[in-house]
């Protein structure tokens, strides 16, 4: 479908329903919003991953635990994560908070 023939069926969607009316703006606005900002976002994502990086040497400041412990969590959070089929993102997000609670441990 051409950009075209997308804004006729918008038209007509626009024309027939308020709520697809509604939906149709607020979709735009949405992307104007988000090509106007993405940089500034981006910028901002990489700041705070280099401001909230684990420190790499958190297992050895704690004597209670050791890497081997690690490997294990890791093992059960992909069984975990396999289990309930969640997304990728699900499982970097839960690695990297372990790796940052044990790190201000």
């Amino acid at each position: 479908m051409t950009h075209h023939d997308q804004s006729l069926a918008s038209e007509e969607a626009f024309r027939l329903n308020p709520s697809i009316r509604q939906e149709i703006i607020a979709r735009e606005l949405s992307c104007l919003v988000r090509d106007e900002y993405l940089e500034d976002i981006m910028q901002h994502r990489e700041y705070m991953e280099h401001q909230t990086l684990p420190d790499t040497a958190f297992i050895d400041k704690q004597p209670e635990i050791q890497w081997s412990m690690r490997s294990s969590l890791m093992d059960f959070l992909v069984k975990v994560h396999a289990t309930f089929e969640l997304l990728p993102e699900t499982l970097f997000l839960a690695v990297n908070l372990l790796d940052r609670y044990c790190s201000k441990r």
